[in-house]
């Protein structure tokens, strides 16, 4: 597998369980109170959600491999995007 924007082989894979609480901040939005506690809501393409959460990112150039931008209205309500609850 290859970088989707450098093409460097350098990918390093993320799997992550929380048996407790995952808390999602959206930095222009909710910086002290979390936009979303709960399980993980599978975010990126290949999040399993549930309790885990995976990704993968280039060791080389940094870029998180998926599709971008994402569309975060998708997955949170508009108004708690804009006051923080």
């Amino acid at each position: 597998m290859e970088c989707q924007r450098c093409k460097k082989e350098q990918l390093l894979t993320v799997v992550a369980r929380s048996k407790d609480q995952t808390r999602y901040y959206l930095d222009n939005v909710s910086k002290e109170k979390p936009l979303y506690e709960g399980y993980t809501l599978g975010l990126f393409g290949d999040s399993m959600g549930g309790d885990h959460v995976e990704f993968t990112v280039c060791l080389d150039c940094g870029q998180v491999q998926g599709e971008f931008p994402f569309d975060i209205n998708a997955v949170f309500d508009a108004d708690s995007l804009t006051d923080g609850s």
